[in-house]
């Protein structure tokens, strides 16, 4: 697979600005069960403590915690699937998104002043409520509550479950 010139991928953000601000719907799952090992099921279950069920999040730790342990503030990744999609350079590739594997031109698109401001490489956050996801989902922006620390999160997504668990 070739990767995406700096002038193809500058060409998608047009596309990327027109996203819903607030929400859409859920596109893709993505669990990673191992080192090195998608999982992409219709539905999943998302958990308080555990995270994304199936996900090696809670085993696999964490860099920004003193003592290695998962983030509990990182349980799951959500990240606008017109920039997987862009990035990727084709659907079919958009689970392999987060890994860094669309080449360094991709890499300075994410890492950009623009790409921090729109948040293209995604953006890191717990489960609040328990419940199940499915494709199709739609899932909302929502402000951050009293309950949240306010100098570490400044946004929070709301999943609107089929069978109206919220």
């Amino acid at each position: 697979m070739e990767h995406l010139s700096r002038e193809r991928l500058l060409a998608g953000l047009g596309q990327i600005r027109g996203s819903p601000p607030d929400g859409g719907g859920l596109v893709l799952i993505v669990r990673r069960p191992a080192a090195g090992e998608r999982d992409l099921p219709p539905e999943a279950a998302l958990d308080q403590a555990a995270g994304l069920a199936g996900d090696n999040w809670l085993t696999r730790g964490s860099t920004s915690t003193p003592d290695g342990s998962a983030d509990p503030r990182r349980q799951v990744t959500v990240m606008n699937a017109r920039v997987a999609e862009l990035v990727a350079g084709e659907t079919g590739r958009m689970p392999l998104a987060g890994d860094q594997r669309f080449g360094a031109e991709a890499m300075r698109f994410v890492d950009s002043r623009a790409g921090r401001q729109l948040r293209l490489r995604g953006m890191n956050a717990r489960v609040v409520v328990s419940g199940t996801v499915r494709l199709g989902d739609l899932a909302v922006k929502a402000l951050p509550s009293a309950a949240d620390e306010p100098d570490r999160v400044t946004s929070r997504l709301s999943v609107g479950w089929k069978d109206d668990h919220l």
